[in-house]
């Protein structure tokens, strides 16, 4: 979401600075919009199957690439077609919120949903603020003009693949001292099916643990 938030700020003035026309500025902004009315349900959809994570590395790469498209694209078009796909890929946010619901429960599922929201807007407010001074700081550096919002996309990209190789990391196996959370936490990396199997098998040792402990304290 820093992307987008650079983008409502900035990109218009930059497309008009290349001579875009205001039906390309508008096309620009809204085929974002369309892009994810289309697609972002089914990537949600797919999650369910596949996991949430793999559809949020898949969403960030989506989103790492688009900037870059961006970044180094000299026409209208090009810059229209990141747009695009970053749309195709902004599904982030209601994976995240899936991922939430799927890890809390009862009364701390509306907390977690209020921090994933929190978190999105928070993109959004920073986005042109961070545009403003990067630009600034490139101008700062000597860079050309008509480069430094190109250049504030490419460090968009660069957040971007940061955030993928941490998801990345914060799958890799854990000590055995938190081997219950990441059980927990795992689960919504899983498909459906193999969920109610790990449901299933827990329910079973709970109920074994409780008929022990029931024979012991006999």
């Amino acid at each position: 979401m820093l992307g987008e938030g650079i983008a409502i700020s900035s990109l218009p003035l930059h497309m008009t600075r290349l001579g875009a026309a205001p039906v390309e500025v508008g096309l620009a902004t809204s085929c974002f919009s369309v892009a994810q009315m289309i697609c972002c349900p089914l990537l949600v959809r797919r999650s369910s199957k596949i996991g949430r994570a793999r559809i949020l590395r898949v969403c960030l790469a989506g989103a790492t690439g688009s900037s870059l498209i961006i970044a180094v694209s000299n026409s209208i078009g090009g810059i229209i077609a990141g747009r695009f796909l970053a749309g195709v890929f902004a599904a982030s946010v209601p994976v995240a919120q899936s991922a939430a619901t799927d890890i809390v429960s009862g009364n701390q599922t509306a907390a977690a949903l209020s921090r994933v929201s929190a978190a999105t807007q928070s993109a959004i407010v920073v986005g042109p603020a961070a545009s403003g001074l990067l630009q600034s700081l490139f101008g700062a550096m000597s860079v050309p003009q008509h480069l430094q919002l190109r250049c504030a996309f490419a460090v968009s990209a660069a957040f971007a693949s940061c955030v993928l190789v941490l998801l990345g990391r914060a799958e890799q196996p854990v000590q055995p001292a938190v081997k219950d959370v990441a059980n927990r936490q795992n689960v919504l990396l899983l498909p459906d099916e193999k969920k109610a199997k790990v449901g299933a098998m827990r329910d079973s040792a709970a109920s074994a643990e409780s008929k022990m402990s029931a024979a012991a304290a006999r």
